[in-house]
């Protein structure tokens, strides 16, 4: 972990308890040139997603399993080529926590 940041652990009383709910995100409008997009979320700040290594595949959209009882959970799609090259960036978007 980086400086500054947290970790928060819940247990649930019963093994059935989910913190966790599916939020579908739609597929985004690839640049010219791009092959693939992954998306890359974060919680509280937007800041971290830029700093991620690895993100979900969702050329064709996707579903996320998120706890939005933390706050807001802020995605930003990455574009590669057919070669896995970078090619930039979607807007940072958010889904408002509950």
């Amino acid at each position: 972990m980086n400086p500054g940041e947290s970790v928060v652990y819940l247990f649930p009383l019963a093994s059935t308890t989910s913190y966790l709910t599916p939020v579908s995100i739609p597929a985004p409008t690839l640049p010219s040139g791009a092959a693939a997009a992954f998306v890359h979320i974060a919680y509280i700040y937007s800041q971290d997603l830029s700093s991620q290594i690895a993100g979900i595949e969702c050329t064709s959209g996707c579903t996320l399993q998120l706890d939005q009882a933390l706050g807001d959970v802020f995605y930003q799609y990455f574009f590669v080529d057919g070669t896995g090259n970078p090619l930039g960036t979607s807007p940072v978007a958010t889904i408002p926590g509950t």
